[in-house]
């Protein structure tokens, strides 16, 4: 039996996979992308479908194919698919080889997650190949892919699991030995010897779906690394080019010294050669590459001007103001941002307020100018709109720039109903789905009270059925915190 059908692959969330997080991005990059409500999606290995099926609940009006290598694995999705009732998803049981983009038509967005670098040369080329022929004119390609040369620093940690694996059976033996052998590494190391951050996390890992993880990434057949100029040569061969990494910030060099940036933008005029010297000044281990097709990418300039046409949301704290009057925020990832314009801090303060809920920008700062008792000018706007993709490019936590908006109560009403995503997944995943398409672990308490919150119950109703009267209100609050009530 092989170790994907003893042990399938975890069944994960992807944030950044979520339409109207690339849609974003792509619009600020300069592309002109169709509304996204009405988005065609192709799912290249969607595996169980918890990532496709929560997509296609927050989207209802646009179309979701997926398909994977795996039946039991389509069968799982077939199964929520049907519980949750989606009639804009479809599934089959394929291979990419297989596939007939004629017959698949055209569409917005592929996602190929954790695809190109697990497997052989043949695929990875038939991979760009599907891309290039079925992406609509404005359409994207999200493919990730293990990168170089960080990556270097990481093979010794896989090549030492495969070495001591090798002639074991079952993969419970064989995650169990892998992170025993790699505490030994991380715990004997003499101090001269740096251990990459890889040993500790394969020792000790945190992620509840890190032993499946584990298993088919560091421990497949196939873990092939490339350079991201080697990766552009590729999908230049099927008529495609970098537009930009799914995560703004990891495109952004806010993070390097601005002579460093100088430097290395005066070593070339091709944009991918930058990009390359740039992972080595990064020592860059993994990209979420976001692919046009060619010719669009143009300058890859960021177009703050988009951002009138899109959502925005934030999980900030204002910490302080200086006596100069510049605000400084901290987002929940501990990004620091400041601002001495008072609009913009104060566009930030309402997103963050507003919480799971992402307004349009356009009535944010008309409702920031109203708090202030300002009179909004041209000039003002402009700042907010730099202001704001600045903050974005540095931590989508600071303010997140959406095309859509997630149907996130902002509290809980008098029958709260929890996301149906969440409660279908709740016994199946360690983590809620959200429906901002984000994952939470939940304490024993919220868990418990989840599937409890079906719309037909009031608060006397769920302390009947068990919740805890005294906290239920406090419960609500974080459920609706966390974006898992339905609006």
């Amino acid at each position: 039996m092989s170790a994907y059908a003893e042990s399938p692959y975890p069944d994960m969330i992807h944030a950044f996979t979520h339409p109207g997080r690339l849609a974003a991005v792509a619009s600020l990059m300069g592309l002109r992308p169709a509304p996204v409500q009405h988005w065609r999606v192709l799912d290249v290995g969607c595996a169980g479908g918890a990532n496709l099926c929560a997509m296609a609940f927050t989207l209802p009006d646009a179309s979701f194919v997926g398909f994977d290598l795996d039946p039991g694995h389509i069968e799982q999705a077939a199964a929520a698919v049907d519980g949750l009732g989606l009639a804009n998803v479809t599934l089959r049981v394929a291979d990419v080889m297989a596939l007939d983009p004629a017959e698949l038509g055209s569409f917005d967005l592929v996602i190929a997650h954790g695809f190109y670098s697990w497997v052989p040369p043949a695929v990875r080329d038939r991979l760009l190949a599907l891309c290039g022929a079925v992406l609509a004119p404005q359409g994207i390609a999200m493919v990730s892919f293990n990168a170089l040369p960080g990556w270097y620093r990481q093979q010794y940690v896989r090549d030492l699991m495969r070495f001591r694996t090798r002639h074991l059976e079952g993969s419970g033996a064989k995650v169990a030995a892998a992170r025993a052998i790699m505490r030994l590494v991380a715990e004997g190391a003499s101090p001269d010897v740096l251990v990459p951050a890889a040993a500790a996390e394969a020792a000790e890992p945190a992620d509840p779906l890190a032993d499946g993880v584990l298993l088919h990434d560091e421990l497949g057949e196939i873990n092939d690394p490339v350079y991201v100029y080697d990766f552009a040569q590729h999908a230049a061969r099927h008529g495609l080019e970098l537009l930009v990494e799914a995560h703004l910030c990891d495109s952004m060099t806010t993070s390097l010294p601005p002579h460093v940036v100088d430097a290395v933008s005066d070593l070339s005029d091709d944009p991918m050669e930058v990009e390359q010297y740039l992972d080595f000044v990064r020592n860059r281990t993994f990209r979420r590459a976001v692919l046009c097709r060619a010719g669009l990418a143009g300058s890859r300039n960021l177009k703050a001007d988009r951002l009138l046409g899109l959502t925005l949301t934030a999980r900030c704290d204002e910490i302080g103001t200086d006596a100069h009057g510049t605000a400084t925020f901290q987002a929940v990832d501990g990004t620091l941002y400041e601002t001495d314009h008072p609009l913009t801090a104060e566009v930030l303060r309402l997103a963050s307020d507003a919480w799971p809920v992402s307004h349009p920008f356009p009535a944010l700062v008309t409702a920031a100018a109203r708090e202030l008792g300002l009179e909004l000018g041209p000039l003002d706007i402009e700042r907010v709109l730099v202001s704001v993709v600045d903050a974005f490019g540095r931590s989508r936590h600071l303010a997140e720039v959406r095309a859509d908006e997630p149907p996130a109560a902002p509290a809980a009403g008098e029958r709260p109903v929890a996301s149906p995503v969440a409660r279908w997944f709740l016994g199946k995943h360690p983590v809620a789905i959200t429906l901002t398409h984000d994952a939470f672990e939940l304490d024993d308490d919220l868990r418990s009270l989840l599937p409890l919150l079906d719309g037909t119950r009031d608060r006397v109703a769920l302390v009947a059925a068990g919740a805890d009267a005294d906290r239920l209100d406090e419960h609500l609050d974080r459920l609706a915190f966390f974006g898992l009530l339905l609006a």
